[in-house]
Formats: structure tokens, C-alpha cells, sequence
């Protein structure tokens, strides 16, 4: 998943960044968010 800085929505992530999330198939189906990454990519 991407979420983009957002200025209407008052997201900003370190100077209109982006944040990125990932997880395994079966983690998601397990609900397993242990083994989740997030990667945050600024300006």
C-alpha cells in the first residue's frame, strides 16, 4: 500500500513524502501485522 502526503487531508509526511506498507499474502489473511514493513521516502 502507498499513502502520498496529503495537504487537504492534513497529512504530511516530512516534506510531501510517501509511505509505503508491506506484508505477505498469507500474513495479511492471517492477520498476522508482525512481519509488516513500512518504508517512509521523503524529499
Amino acid at each position: 500500500m502507498q499513502i502520498d502526503s496529503d495537504w487537504d487531508s492534513d497529512m504530511d509526511w516530512d516534506g510531501e513524502g510517501r509511505v509505503y506498507l508491506w506484508i505477505k499474502r498469507d500474513d495479511l489473511a492471517a492477520r498476522d501485522f508482525s512481519k509488516t514493513w513500512l518504508v517512509l521516502q521523503t524529499s
